[in-house]
């Protein structure tokens, strides 16, 4: 049952990464595994790599646990999350039960399953570089199955598409793992294969196209930020050093850390994560959980390049070239997944022991109350996907109000409610800007404006609850109280308060500076307002507004 289970979601593999529905996909994925396992009981397989992995996932939890904000790291801001890492690791063990000859099967539907990726990539548009990488793995690996109609076919229609994508990482991965190949053709006095043309006219168009393709990757924070980011992160406190911030939590620390030249690129972005997998983890589990990865190539590295020339292996290369793309590129579910898939395929040492089915059953509780969750999660992105669209679009204002609050009735995170806090501030100022003649009216469009206004506020507030980390929030709120400095309460004060503790989280964001010297400012303080707005000034030096305040 476990096989057929197996071969059903491979098979979807490659069809939600186009789609972008990773952790989902984890989800349903390890939840049937699960269920297998109740109805028909296997052995658990065991060994020393099947350990290091639990401690991997053991030091992901307590990093979790202990995050700034553990909501966040159990359901996933960005690309991680406790729940899909949880879930990679049940596919693990028991992707350890599938037996040798029907590798080869799970093969085959993988290569099925890209290729109907392809169609609906071609028909529908998806997240092309993902699609990219699955391909050149899976490239890798046919190209050391015995079946030759399969290595023929498959091979040039996976190169073809290869070409027609032209992205530099997937031609980074082909040109890796087909050097394994001509290497141990070449170690291999006795290994003669008819391919061997084959592998090197692959190698060295694979290796013109990474020299002259441009990488997709777009919007990625340069290595050096991240770099100092990391390092920064680390050297905070001794939580921070050990098990990192927390899953999901790169956010927090990209604020708080982020190099000021970051202002004069694009002073409003927030990175989630960082250049590279291993730049992420670093900050977010810390050296031990690192230090627990990194021990896991290891064993792969010292035992599997000796059995690679010694044994017909096809899963080590494919292994071997998944590891590079902790080094070199950004962290993506799947591809973590398919790391573990290939270790559990490729470790076929381990013990048998038994399992009570009765355990599993608080487990399977646990995911029926996650799928449900993140059923909610996918229902309420895809209200607030049409609230940005309805205010894009330029329709009333309230439509977009009610989609983005029926996407906080379905799953409450912060950026949602900043949005509405933004909606009702600009429905409150479109009253503003009406000018009505009768008394009878005004008095009706100043209610509506302190109704709106007051329910700015409340969301606002909402969101610095939820996330009390998030220094958009805070900001968020300081500029409602801003923008209702008029009423009767003189709210300044309260303005400044709010508007430290968004510095305290995002310290080298100039307009939270800018923003406190306008409030100063506006109350006549003028020569602290200086001190901010001069203060703003050395962080983005660009910016018109700030070098206009300056000159005054």
């Amino acid at each position: 049952m476990i096989n057929y289970i197996f071969y059903f979601f491979i098979f979807l593999l490659p069809i939600f990464s186009v789609f972008g529905f990773n952790t989902a996909y984890l989800i349903l994925f390890s939840f049937f595994l699960l269920l297998s396992q109740i109805i028909k009981p296997q052995k658990i397989k065991y060994s020393n790599v099947c350990i290091i992995s639990f401690l991997f996932l053991l030091l992901i939890s307590l990093s979790s646990v202990f995050s700034k904000n553990l909501f966040i790291s159990f359901w996933g801001n960005g690309g991680e999350s406790l729940i899909a890492f949880i879930s990679i690791f049940i596919i693990f063990f028991f992707a350890r039960l599938i037996k040798k000859e029907d590798i080869y099967k799970i093969v085959n539907f993988l290569l099925f399953g890209i290729f109907i990726s392809i169609v609906l990539f071609l028909i529908k548009g998806g997240e092309a570089e993902i699609l990219a990488i699955i391909i050149s793995l899976s490239l890798i690996i046919s190209l050391c199955i015995k079946n030759k109609k399969i290595i023929v076919i498959s091979s040039i229609l996976l190169f073809s598409f290869l070409i027609f994508l032209n992205i530099k990482i997937a031609w980074f991965v082909v040109v890796l793992g087909s050097l394994f190949y001509i290497w141990k053709m070449f170690s291999n006095s006795e290994y003669k294969d008819k391919k061997f043309i084959g592998i090197i006219a692959i190698f060295l168009i694979s290796l013109a196209f990474f020299n002259f393709s441009n990488s997709s990757k777009i919007d990625s924070i340069p290595y050096k930020y991240s770099l100092s980011i990391a390092q920064e992160s680390l050297l905070d406190n001794p939580k921070n050093f050990l098990i990192g911030s927390g899953l999901s939590t790169y956010n927090y620390q990209f604020s708080l850390y982020k190099d000021k030249e970051i202002n004069l690129i694009n002073p409003s972005i927030v990175f989630n994560e960082g250049s590279n997998m291993l730049l992420t983890f670093i900050v977010t589990v810390g050296t031990i959980g690192v230090i627990i990865l990194l021990s896991l190539i290891f064993i792969v590295y010292r035992r599997g390049f000796d059995d690679f020339l010694k044994k017909d292996d096809f899963i080590f290369p494919a292994l071997f070239c998944t590891t590079t793309l902790f080094i070199f590129y950004n962290i993506n579910l799947l591809l973590i997944l398919l790391f573990f898939i290939f270790l559990a395929f490729w470790d076929e040492e381990g013990k048998e022991i038994k399992f009570n089915r009765f355990l599993l059953l608080p487990i399977i509780l646990l995911f029926i109350f996650i799928i449900f969750g993140h059923y909610n999660y996918l229902k309420a992105e895809d209200y607030y996907n049409k609230a940005i669209n309805f205010f894009n679009n330029e329709e009333p204002l309230i439509k977009s109000i009610v989609e983005a609050e029926k996407a906080t009735q379905k799953f409450n995170l912060s950026e949602y409610n900043i949005f509405i806090s933004k909606l009702y501030l600009l429905k409150a100022s479109s009253y503003f800007e009406e000018r009505w003649v009768t008394q009878e009216k005004i008095k009706e469009r100043d209610e509506l404006i302190k109704e709106n206004v007051s329910l700015s506020e409340k969301y606002a507030k909402k969101a610095t609850e939820i996330d009390n980390n998030n220094f958009e929030a805070w900001q968020n709120l300081g500029l409602i109280y801003e923008n209702i400095n008029f009423f009767p309460d003189d709210k300044t004060e309260e303005i400044l308060i709010i508007y430290d503790k968004a510095k305290k989280l995002a310290p080298q964001n100039y307009e939270i500076y800018f923003a406190i010297g306008r409030t100063l400012e506006e109350s006549g303080r003028e020569e602290e307002a200086m001190i901010e707005y001069k203060k703003a000034f050395e962080l983005n030096p660009n910016n018109i507004k700030v070098i206009k305040k300056i000159k005054e």
